[in-house]
């Protein structure tokens, strides 16, 4: 005689199987205690197993604030599902030329050193599996632009003369 009694009262289902071998489906994640009992005439013995039953990794979503202009950090946040805890592993799609900054593993930002438009690959892993996504962001580099070149002309011969220019676009700009 045998008697299985897999942890969860009975929620899951018992799959195909014979009394010392089967398959049970669970209905819920967790970790749960699985009992087999056997008896014959001579006695009973009982053996206990812990098993756990997770949710995989999912990435539901990665969000950033894409497009930003070069030299301005860029945020990211990622939302996942499944079983913790979670690994975390970015590739900012730059071949790590710009610098993380601030945040956890499911949120940060992120600078650019250069422009450009960036595949973000975000991996999520935990007991169950990984998953994978990814997000194309745009760092904007505007060209150097002079909007406004004044100077204090006129002036008499051996005085210095005054130069203002007004310039527009992404900064540093090299005079």
């Amino acid at each position: 005689e045998c008697g299985w009694g897999f942890g969860d009262g009975g929620a899951g289902t018992l799959q195909a199987g014979g009394e010392d071998t089967g398959t049970y489906l669970y209905a819920a994640a967790g970790t749960y205690t699985v009992t087999l009992t056997i008896t014959n005439p001579c006695g009973t013995d009982t053996e206990t197993e812990v098993v756990e039953v997770c949710d995989p990794a999912n990435i539901v979503d990665l969000v950033s604030d894409s497009p930003v202009e070069l030299g301005e950090s860029m945020m990211f946040t990622a939302t996942v599902a499944g079983t913790e805890p979670f690994e975390y592993a970015w590739d900012f799609g730059d071949g790590g030329a710009g610098t993380l900054e601030a945040g956890g593993e499911d949120t940060g930002t992120y600078t650019y050193a250069d422009y450009g438009t960036f595949t973000v690959t975000l991996t999520v892993t935990n007991a169950c599996g990984t998953d994978e996504f990814q997000l194309p962001v745009e760092v904007t580099c505007d060209p150097a632009d002079i909007v406004d070149l004044v100077s204090d002309s006129p002036v008499e011969l051996g005085e210095s003369m005054m130069f203002t220019a007004t310039v527009a676009g992404t900064e540093p700009f090299e005079y």
